[in-house]
């Protein structure tokens, strides 16, 4: 069995302190003021739509891009000024950027031989990559022999060999279709286990973020909106965008009149706490799968639509006494519901998500 380099004394945390970056001829930063910290041997996902800052927040961390201002720091080193060569990262990008005319064990070799290495820890290392990402009857090979899957192991191999203090991969999965994508994910995932080193992985999938990440990063416009634990940023998400964004149905949002801390919703009403109470605007927020089947509840759902695409059944419907109000609901396959009925829905309060109509920000 190959075993990872004993390294427990010197694994690296990484951490950015209010770190800004913007581009020239932009209004807006890319980044803006950043605060987030990795601990060693950690795997952050740092997840969000485009634009809202991913990329470049790697490519601060790498030395790619300058701070504006804030700082970056490497296992407690402050490397804000320092060269991409002076900082022990290693980068895996979306795109393979294999040599086509060197061999695999040439690609992975390379940036070892640059820094005049011995030829023979080169070539341990090599084999130890190798064998950890299942290469070592392919060594011989050029790239474009390769399968979409194995290029990406040799990519993430030439990070390894280096024995980098952080992995910083840019949507490496991005390229390849979705059943290879699933099985590279957790190949990923089992390497930094094993090798115990600190990684931040930039996606935009919401599902590699949420089952790869020790914890999540979710960013928008350049700030971060919450940086969590999977479970907790889907359980409790800090902002109306979060909520929004992660979660596959998205999670429903309500906009409700709030009388006497009260919400009404339809026929229904739900106490609010007192955070909520004096809001002029407040958002209701509930997951499709929380909301309950209660034929006797006053708040009525409208049928409009029913799907269902494998062991669950959606159902979407407009709440009766306001058409404007759409809702999902997520029930067990064969629900028995049909377009055009007319059903009863409860919410536990424990269940709903409650958000500041103007900030975004949660209340309770």
């Amino acid at each position: 069995e190959i075993s990872p380099r004993d390294w427990s004394s010197d694994v690296c945390s990484s951490d950015l302190v209010h770190a800004t970056r913007t581009y020239p001829k932009q209004p807006n930063p890319a980044v803006d003021r950043l605060c987030m910290s990795v601990a060693a041997g950690e795997l952050v996902a740092i997840v969000g739509p485009s634009g809202s800052g991913k990329s470049t927040t790697l490519r601060m961390l790498a030395g790619l891009e300058p701070c504006d201002s804030g700082e970056v720091c490497i296992g407690g080193r402050d490397v804000t000024t320092l060269q991409t060569r002076e900082r022990n990262v290693a980068m895996v990008f979306q795109t393979f950027a294999l040599y086509p005319h060197m061999s695999v064990a040439e690609n992975m070799a390379f940036a070892l031989k640059m820094t005049k290495m011995p030829a023979d820890e080169i070539k341990s290392r090599v084999l130890r990559a190798a064998e950890m990402l299942d290469l070592t009857d392919v060594l011989n090979r050029l790239p474009k022999t390769l399968s979409g899957g194995q290029r990406q192991r040799v990519a993430m191999g030439r990070a390894v060999v280096r024995e980098p203090d952080a992995f910083l991969m840019d949507e490496p999965l991005s390229n390849l279709d979705a059943q290879l994508r699933h099985q590279t994910r957790m190949e990923v995932t089992a390497l930094q286990r094993r090798l115990g080193t600190t990684m931040l992985y930039v996606t935009h999938d919401q599902t590699e973020a949420m089952t790869m990440g020790d914890r999540v990063a979710v960013l928008d416009r350049g700030v971060l909106q919450q940086f969590a634990a999977p479970q907790e940023v889907y359980d409790r998400p800090a902002s109306l965008f979060v909520a929004t964004f992660i979660g596959t149905p998205r999670m429903n949002i309500l906009e409700v009149p709030v009388s006497g801390g009260a919400a009404r919703l339809g026929q229904g009403e739900f106490a609010l706490p007192a955070a909520a109470g004096n809001k002029s605007r407040v958002m209701l927020g509930v997951r499709p799968e929380d909301i309950l089947i209660d034929a006797a509840s006053a708040v009525r759902v409208r049928v409009e639509r029913v799907e269902v695409p494998g062991a669950d059944t959606l159902v979407y419907g407009t709440i009766a006494g306001d058409p404007t109000a759409t809702i999902t609901v997520r029930l067990a396959a064969r629900a028995g519901i049909a377009p055009g009925d007319d059903i009863g829905i409860t919410i536990p309060a424990e269940r709903l998500h409650l958000f500041d109509g103007e900030s975004g920000h949660r209340l309770n």
